[in-house]
């Protein structure tokens, strides 16, 4: 467990420094020290009540004494008094001072790992995205870090409290009486022994659980709520509900162990801490002792117990909570170290100055292949997009289009080959591919915010240019819905867009790429959702950009390509053959083929 509180303190953010843990640790210290005071001071006390005149024969108590002047038995007993008060309120005032303080600087730090997380996923390689399920990053962002803080290391913090607070008090019991204190720490000792080897690694496994179910859980509702238009057309709530329901009956059962293991804990520390003290008590009372030592001594013991009783209970939970929730921890732990890795990675390529593409940009002897696959998506591709001209990407499904787009975007980098600038090689660079794509896909994602917000993507209002704003709304052709909308552009298009028709939704999309004025616009399957009509229109709406703009078409029905100054036949991962339409038309069997077959599709036009 050690080992595990180590890791919890590397992924400490950065961006709180851990210098700041350093009062952490000092106030921890302290509070320890006043715990024992506060205890210590009892015994004079009491000894006192019991015998005033025993003060002339404690050389403490006779210092003291002589110190504040030599007062009558009466009025040294209210002083003593008075002091012992003073301490208890300055020992609880700190107590909760330091509790504030602790508080502040773990809370920032959860808010901090969470903010680093979401960052790192969002700056990972899109191949990393496609590998993990988006309920996993959700839990993983929002549970864990919590979780890990909560449950890992603020009670890491409270055990170092208890731990010093038991080891202070132990030294005072021990100066007060080694014999009675030898008797009660040998008998807690075994027991506590006893009762961490069978509890933590119960909790472990339990926490491992909870982990597992958590995700599936998140899992479920994300499907069951993204689904929900098909599951009521299907009449299939049912099942969702079923999926959710198993997963939160598995997780109230676990979290039911969970509570039962945190609960036990109190009342088996408190009927070990009994009965290791009243064995020590019988201890003394069969030696013959002075009555005072002896009430006083059994006082000091029993405040002792008292306070230490509330040390164990907060150990045996601490120690069993970190357990329960180190799963959490493992979880985000490889996380949160790679992504600082590649952000110093990041850091270093933002040095990078790469000249603005002036000729061509060029794709040698590219290949690719999917983890987990057999067979390569991409061999051996070389293809060379002049800039400012227009060029498709057609073939059948799996031929490897998309993911030559992905390539060039800078979305997927190639296992083998080179991606080249008017003949310099930037495969392994970012900085070329800064702010000159707009990218359409097939399917948007829409903000469930205005259409100003949805177009100029990722920007402030404060940051949004009205002209690139109304240039890129004309180019898409949505001027006339903003026109019927009774707030324009302040119109708040709902989650996911779904006051929206699909053809308005794919517009919203196309203007979006447009808005940032992009030297590359790469359009997957862009125009799909868009009637005859609307892709004549938007067609010529591109023809003004030609020779101003590289675009780059992925595209089935080839009706919105034919304008194309070169278009490229993919298939298995190959380029087949490539020339203008009329070209291929009249050269190429398959693509001839395929341009047949999609005129004669009457879905291809509607």
């Amino acid at each position: 467990m050690i080992n595990q509180l180590k890791r919890s303190y590397r992924i400490l953010p950065p961006k709180i420094n851990k210098r700041r843990f350093i009062p952490v640790f000092l106030f921890v210290l302290i509070s320890s020290w006043l715990e024992a005071l506060g205890v210590g001071v009892i015994f004079p006390l009491v000894k006192v009540i019991a015998d005033p005149s025993s003060v002339q024969n404690s050389g403490l108590l006779s210092t003291i004494h002589a110190a504040l002047g030599a007062p009558g038995q009466g009025a040294f007993l209210q002083m003593l008094t008075a002091a012992v008060l003073l301490i208890f309120v300055i020992k609880n005032t700190f107590y909760v001072f330091m509790m504030n303080f602790n508080l502040r600087v773990v809370k920032e730090s959860e808010a901090a790992l969470c903010e680093e997380l979401l960052l790192g996923y969002l700056k990972a390689p899109w191949a990393d995205h496609l590998k993990r399920n988006s309920g996993d990053l959700l839990h993983s962002i929002m549970i864990a870090p919590r979780q890990v803080h909560v449950s890992v290391i603020w009670p890491a913090l409270e055990v170092i409290v208890e731990i010093l607070t038991l080891l202070t008090i132990g030294v005072l019991l021990f100066v007060a009486d080694p014999t009675m204190t030898f008797a009660a720490t040998g008998f807690v000792a075994v027991a506590l022994i006893v009762f961490l080897k069978v509890i933590p690694p119960r909790m472990a496994a339990l926490g491992m659980a909870t982990v597992r179910i958590g995700k599936l859980s998140m899992i479920a509702i994300q499907q069951a709520l993204g689904g929900v238009k098909e599951a009521k057309v299907l009449g299939r709530e049912k099942y969702f509900w079923q999926v959710f329901s198993k997963e939160a009956k598995a997780r109230a059962i676990v979290e039911r162990h969970q509570k039962i293991l945190q609960t036990i804990s109190r009342p088996v520390a408190e009927t070990v801490l009994m009965a290791g003290m009243l064995s020590s008590i019988l201890i003394v009372l069969s030696v013959d002792r002075q009555g005072t030592d002896v009430i006083a001594t059994l006082s000091l013991f029993a405040i002792a117990a008292i306070r230490l009783l509330t040390s164990f209970n907060r150990l045996a939970t601490g120690v069993a909570m970190i357990r329960n929730s180190l799963p959490m921890l493992d979880e985000i732990y490889d996380d949160v170290m790679g992504y600082r890795s590649a952000t110093t990675q990041v850091r270093d390529d933002a040095d990078e100055v790469v000249a603005p593409i002036e000729h061509a940009l060029s794709l040698e002897n590219i290949r690719f292949q999917y983890p987990g696959r057999n067979e390569a998506v991409l061999d051996g591709i070389s293809l060379t997009i002049p800039r400012g001209q227009s060029i498709a990407l057609v073939g059948s499904s799996g031929s490897g289009k998309t993911t030559l787009a992905d390539i060039v975007l800078g979305l997927l980098e190639p296992e083998e080959g080179r991606i080249v600038i008017d003949g310099q090689d930037v495969t392994r660079q970012r900085a070329w591919r800064r702010n000159i794509f707009g990218y359409v896909p097939q399917s948007i994602y829409l903000l469930d915010d205005t259409l100003r917000a949805n177009i100029a993507f990722g920007l402030s209002p404060d940051e949004v240019n009205g002209t690139y704003l109304m240039e890129a709304v004309e180019l898409a052709g949505i001027q006339d819905l903003v026109g019927k909308l009774p707030d324009g552009l302040d119109t708040v298009v709902g989650e996911g867009g779904v006051r929206m028709s699909g053809g308005e939704r794919q517009r919203l999309g196309i203007a979006r790429a447009l808005y940032h004025r992009p030297e590359f616009i790469v359009f997957d399957e862009a125009t799909s959702a868009l009637d005859s009509l609307t892709e004549r229109k938007f067609s010529d709406a591109l023809d003004e950009l030609r020779g101003r703009r590289t675009i780059i078409f992925i595209a089935h029905r080839l009706s919105t390509i034919e304008r194309c100054d070169k278009i490229v036949l993919l298939s298995a991962g190959k380029v087949v053959a490539e020339g203008s339409y009329e070209e291929l038309m009249e050269n190429c069997e398959p693509f001839r083929r395929m341009a047949l077959a999609t005129r004669n599709d009457p879905s291809a036009d509607d």
